[in-house]
């Protein structure tokens, strides 16, 4: 007799290709098990109510709501409901008003696959809250040497690297291997780092990287110069 998976799961989400890719991850594990998926806040919250799973794992934007409005209606319906909101980009500001809504984990859709996994599991059995790239953002202006001492806009590590992987002539395909992301999650990296250092495109990101030192002939894609 097959012995009924321990942690049930309800999706909420409002992109079909995530719902999809969440499914197909989830369902290589034994422990767990797909309950219900939706791509609205109002549904999400009814499912919890009657499904009661042990995880909710809820985007950031839904159709009708954003996440956190839900993720604050099932805690304060549910409050042993476990609750990862999941999102793009690794904001530690977002990632504070989540755990301010009652959510146990914030994740981020530009991880690899099995990244995603291995947090998943983390927070159902160890009970933690931060993924490595949410810590990094947290730490970096701690971290003695950061750009911002002298300037610079900082960039956490894996932008960093993403930059010298750029500067030394790798695609998007090529970069996403060698960073064990997708090719989806290289846009939306390249799409952030742009973003916060006010650039255009490609060609002035490289340009910005060797003008500011993080990137020199001698620069490893994780190391120091």
């Amino acid at each position: 007799m097959r012995t009924k998976p321990a942690n049930t799961v309800l999706i909420a989400d409002n992109h079909l290709e995530s719902r999809e890719e969440l499914r197909l991850l989830l369902q290589l594990d034994a422990e767990m098990e797909i309950v219900a998926e939706t791509d609205n806040g109002a549904e999400a919250i009814q499912l919890s109510a009657a499904l009661n799973p042990r995880i909710a794992l809820i985007d950031l934007e839904l159709r009708d709501m954003g996440g956190m409005q839900a993720a604050r209606r099932i805690k304060s319906e549910h409050p042993g409901m476990t609750i990862v909101i999941q999102a793009e980009s690794a904001d530690v500001r977002l990632f504070f008003e989540a755990l301010k809504a009652g959510a146990q984990g914030y994740l981020l859709k530009s991880l690899h696959p099995a990244s995603r996994h291995e947090y998943l599991r983390s927070i159902l059995i160890e009970g933690a809250t931060l993924s490595r790239e949410i810590g990094y953002q947290i730490l970096e202006p701690f971290v003695a040497g950061n750009p911002s001492r002298n300037g610079k806009v900082p960039l956490t590590p894996i932008e960093t690297a993403f930059v010298r992987y750029l500067c030394q002539g790798y695609r998007n395909q090529e970069i996403a291997a060698a960073m064990l992301l997708t090719e989806s999650a290289v846009k939306i990296v390249l799409k952030d780092i742009l973003f916060k250092l006010k650039l255009k495109n490609r060609l002035q990101l490289v340009r910005y990287a060797y003008e500011t030192g993080i990137y020199s002939t001698d620069a490893t894609p994780n190391g120091d110069l």
